[in-house]
C-alpha cells in the first residue's frame, strides 16, 4: 500500500470561521487516506480544536495587509513565515501545500523555494469584499504559481475569472452529517437567528432595522443573535454599536445578543427563521447549516447564499441593504406558518442534493493526487 501523502493547509482564522469549520471536516473526512498538517497564526483560538482532534499544527505570526503600521512588516513577515514554513515541508515531507484563500501568499514563496511542493488555493473571497483593492493583485499572483485554484461558489469562479484564464474549479463548502427537518417547539413566538462573527459588512445593522419595522406589525416576533468577534478591536467596537442600536429602538426585551455559539443543532433548535444580510459572501457556511437543519432563510443577493437558497423553493432572496424588502420578506415568513414548513422542507432536499461531502470531498482529493 502506498504511504498517504502529506498535506499543509495554511489558514489565517484567528478564531471559528466558516473557512476553518469547512476545511477541517474535509481534512477529517480524508484522514484516511492523507496526513494533514494546519498552519495557523499564533493568536488563533483554533488550536484547542485542532489540539482535540489530534491535528498537528505549526503557529506563525502572519500579519495581513492593512493601512495599520504593522503593514510596513507584511514583507519581511511573509519571507520569514515561508522559510520557517518550507522548513515544515522538509521537515514532514510535506507534498501538497493548500492555503485556504486567496490573501495568505505563503504558499507562493513556499512554491518559489521549492518547486517539488503541489500548491492547490482556495477562493473565497468576491472582488466586491473588504479585499477589493488588492483583489486583482492577489489573483494573478497565486494564478500564476498554483497549480490548482478552487472556487467555493459559482460566484467566486466568476469573479476570479475576470483576471485569470487558470481553470477555477467549484468545490462547494460541506457539512458532516444528513440534513433533517429540525422544528422548535412552539412557545407562540416566531423567532429568527442571526448567526454571524460580528464583522461589518455581515448585515447585522440591516437586520435589526428590518426586524425593528417588522415588530410594529408583529409583536410575536424575537430574535437571536449570535457570533463571535475573533478577538479584533474594531469588531468589538462594532458590536457595542449594535447593542446600542437595539437599545436605541426599544427592542432590549425582543432581540438577544450573544456570543460565539459553538452548538449550532442547539442555538438553530432555537429558531423558526434564519437570516443572513450580509453584503458580500463567497459562500455562506451558516446558510447551509441552515438548510441543512430544515430552516427557511433569508438571504441577500451577495454571492454564495443565492446559489445555497433556491429563492421562492426554501427561502427568499432579496436585494443587498435592501431594509424594506427584508421586512417584508420577514413579515411574511412570520405570519405564514404553512410556508416556513414548506420552506424548511425544501431546504433539507436542497441540502442533500447540492452539498454532498463525499461528493465535494473526493473533487478535493483529485487535486490533490492530480
Amino acid at each position: 500500500m502506498a504511504a498517504k501523502k502529506n498535506i499543509l493547509v495554511i489558514d489565517n482564522s484567528t478564531g471559528w470561521t466558516g473557512a476553518f469549520k469547512s476545511v477541517v471536516t474535509v481534512a477529517e473526512h480524508l484522514s484516511g487516506s492523507y496526513n494533514f498538517h494546519f498552519c495557523i497564526p499564533k493568536q488563533s483560538s483554533n488550536k484547542q480544536i485542532l489540539s482535540d482532534k489530534h491535528i498537528p499544527f505549526a503557529e506563525l505570526n502572519f500579519i495581513e495587509v492593512s493601512k495599520r503600521l504593522t503593514v510596513l512588516f507584511y514583507l519581511p513577515q511573509l519571507l520569514l513565515n515561508s522559510l520557517r514554513i518550507n522548513a515544515y515541508c522538509k521537515r514532514f515531507g510535506i507534498e501538497v501545500v493548500h492555503v485556504n484563500d486567496i490573501y495568505n501568499l505563503t504558499g507562493v514563496v513556499v512554491k518559489l523555494l521549492n518547486r517539488k511542493i503541489k500548491l492547490i488555493h482556495h477562493i473565497r473571497l468576491l472582488e466586491s469584499s473588504y479585499a477589493r483593492s488588492l483583489y486583482k493583485v492577489w489573483i494573478r499572483i497565486i494564478a500564476r504559481h498554483a497549480h490548482h485554484l478552487v472556487a467555493v461558489s459559482q460566484a467566486a469562479r466568476a469573479d476570479a475569472g475576470r483576471y485569470t484564464q487558470k481553470p477555477v474549479q467549484v468545490i462547494h463548502d460541506c457539512i458532516n452529517g444528513s440534513p433533517a427537518v429540525l422544528r422548535r417547539g412552539d412557545s407562540g413566538h416566531v423567532v429568527f437567528l442571526y448567526l454571524a462573527n460580528y464583522i461589518p459588512g455581515k448585515g447585522h445593522d440591516v437586520a435589526i432595522k428590518s426586524f425593528s419595522t417588522v415588530f410594529r406589525q408583529n409583536a410575536s416576533i424575537r430574535m437571536i443573535m449570535a457570533g463571535g468577534d475573533l478577538g479584533v478591536p474594531a469588531n468589538k467596537v462594532y458590536k457595542k454599536s449594535l447593542a446600542e442600536l437595539i437599545s436605541k429602538l426599544g427592542l432590549s426585551d425582543v432581540i438577544e445578543l450573544r456570543g460565539f455559539e459553538p452548538d449550532i443543532q442547539k442555538v438553530m433548535s432555537e429558531c423558526d427563521v434564519f437570516l443572513n444580510f450580509s453584503a458580500s459572501e463567497s459562500f455562506s457556511m451558516t446558510c447551509l447549516e441552515a438548510i441543512m437543519n430544515g430552516k427557511p432563510v433569508i438571504a441577500t443577493a451577495s454571492g454564495g447564499p443565492a446559489e445555497i437558497v433556491k429563492n421562492d423553493y426554501c427561502g427568499i432572496i432579496i436585494p443587498v441593504g435592501d431594509i424594506h424588502a427584508a421586512s417584508e420578506a420577514m413579515l411574511q415568513l412570520a405570519t405564514d406558518s404553512y410556508k416556513r414548513d414548506y420552506f424548511g422542507e425544501n431546504a433539507v432536499r436542497q441540502a442533500g442534493e447540492m452539498f454532498n461531502l463525499e461528493i465535494e470531498a473526493s473533487k478535493l482529493s483529485r487535486l490533490y493526487h492530480a
